[in-house]
């Protein structure tokens, strides 16, 4: 129970009846509850607040993956969450049954892994691509040589080419017009290969051909070493 206690991830154990007989000290931070070997697996959801992994829908009993374990299962990677006052922890638990060297069950074992930073990451990401679709002005990524890698709904409504056209291609080969003096596009890769941001206003066409005036800002991703990788 000791070296239990000083693992970073939560482990619960029951008995050959269900009842619960190991709760570490991790596992009883993130339940913030005590342990109590009166509690039956059927009555786990509710008593300590288990959750689908939406966060909003109560984890059915038979859905805890301790209770799937006894019930002779492997469990890998099953996602849930519990609540712990107002804060959500997002879980992605292993459980298997426990047998005796005679093949009998004589209880289960779970191991909960906290993977909620993660969870943080990948919403903020989503929400930061919202974000980007959601912008009225035309946004583009480029790899290094300035190849398309993505593109926004707006770019698609100012120039007419959509993502899957533009994909893969310089935007130059896409909307360049004859109208915008070389020495322009000399200056801006001078400037954005040495990281540091440009803006200009140049000529452009749309792919039906007409010209329109387009006030431009490229800005260099930098990478660990200082150059860039991407430009935006």
């Amino acid at each position: 129970e000791e070296l239990l206690d000083q693992l970073g991830v939560g482990v619960i154990m029951c008995d050959g009846e269900g009842r619960l007989s190991v709760f570490n000290r991790v596992a009883a931070e993130w339940h913030d509850v005590p342990a109590e070997p009166s509690v039956a697996l059927a009555q786990w959801a509710d008593r300590y607040k288990l959750f689908e992994w939406d966060g909003l829908t109560r984890l059915s009993p038979e859905r805890v993956p301790l209770a799937r374990a006894f019930a002779g299962e492997v469990v890998r990677d099953a996602p849930m969450a519990i609540q712990n006052g107002e804060r959500l922890r997002f879980i992605r638990a292993n459980a298997a049954p426990l047998v005796d060297p005679d093949g009998r069950r004589i209880g289960a074992l779970a191991v909960l892994h906290d993977v909620s930073a993660l969870v943080d990451s990948e919403v903020m990401l989503r929400l930061q691509r919202a974000a980007l679709e959601a912008a009225a002005n035309a946004i583009v990524i480029t790899d290094r040589e300035g190849l398309i890698l993505w593109a926004n709904k707006a770019f698609t409504a100012l120039t007419g080419y959509t993502l899957e056209e533009a994909r893969g291609k310089n935007p130059g080969a896409l909307v360049r017009s004859e109208r915008t003096p070389r020495e322009v596009y000399t200056s801006m890769w001078d400037t954005i290969l040495a990281g540091r941001v440009w803006s200009g206003e140049i000529i452009n066409r749309k792919k039906d051909g007409t010209l329109y005036p387009e006030a431009l800002t490229i800005s260099p991703v930098l990478g660990p070493s200082g150059q860039p990788t991407h430009f935006i």
